[in-house]
């Protein structure tokens, strides 16, 4: 009796080893399939994602650093009289600087970038612009201490209203040293279909109208003056 009781004992110790046994069989095939799947699922991973695929940018696509590739202000047609567009031969004109007597031609600055700034000494916007701290003064001085810079600014001073006295008093006043002529019968005004003051007209180097309009309006003056920065002072040789 003692004897089956001890079998029986045994049988059951050797059924329980037998059942751990299996179950840690089962567990490293767990860990096994899961590692599995897991390296399955990585190469399952998109071609475009991985380090080596991801799509490089075209370099011919981009502007490099320096290249230059501001454009100017877009013309403001609704400023003038219609008697320009851009693209079209400058109007040429044989002037007479109010400060020194110098005589001179808008054709004479043929290969740089001309700024015509149509003004007048009675003009609110004008002042502003004029005076120490206004824009176009800041921005003459700026072209003025620039080594070879590519830009010419004249001045033409109505005759509306105004005398060659007045404008030349207001620009010493104001240390305007740039070219200016008194436009007293307003032939050069009229030729362009200026409409207000100031208005402004660029010619670019090859002798062609580049872009136009009033100079009362920031977002057209900030822009012109930023172009006329990067393309002529920053970047004298750009086209």
């Amino acid at each position: 009796m003692r004897t089956r009781f001890m079998l029986s004992l045994i049988a059951v110790v050797l059924l329980i080893v037998a059942g751990c046994h299996s179950t840690a069989t089962e567990g490293d095939g767990g860990e096994s399939n899961a590692e599995s799947n897991k390296e399955t699922a990585g190469s399952n991973t998109p071609a475009e994602n991985t380090p080596d695929n991801t799509a490089k940018e075209d370099p011919k696509g981009d502007p490099k650093e320096d290249e230059f590739c501001l454009l100017p202000p877009e013309a403001q047609d609704d400023e003038l009289a219609g008697k320009i567009e851009v693209g079209q031969d400058a109007i040429d004109f044989e002037m007479e600087d109010s400060l020194t007597g110098k005589k001179f031609k808008i054709s004479d600055f043929k290969g740089k970038t001309v700024l015509l700034f149509f003004w007048a000494s009675w003009c609110p916007y004008c002042k502003m612009a004029f005076r120490a701290k206004g824009s176009l003064n800041k921005f003459w001085k700026e072209l003025d201490a620039a080594s070879g810079a590519n830009l010419v600014i004249i001045g033409i001073g109505t005759g509306t209203d105004d005398t060659e006295e007045n404008q030349k008093a207001f620009l010493k006043t104001n240390e305007a040293t740039f070219l200016s002529m008194h436009d007293g019968n307003r032939k050069v005004e009229q030729a362009y279909g200026v409409l207000g003051m100031p208005t402004c007209v660029v010619i670019g180097r090859e002798g062609k109208i580049l872009t136009y309009g009033s100079y009362r309006y920031s977002d057209y003056s900030d822009g012109l003056l930023e172009y006329l920065r990067q393309s002529c002072i920053q970047n004298p040789e750009s086209e």
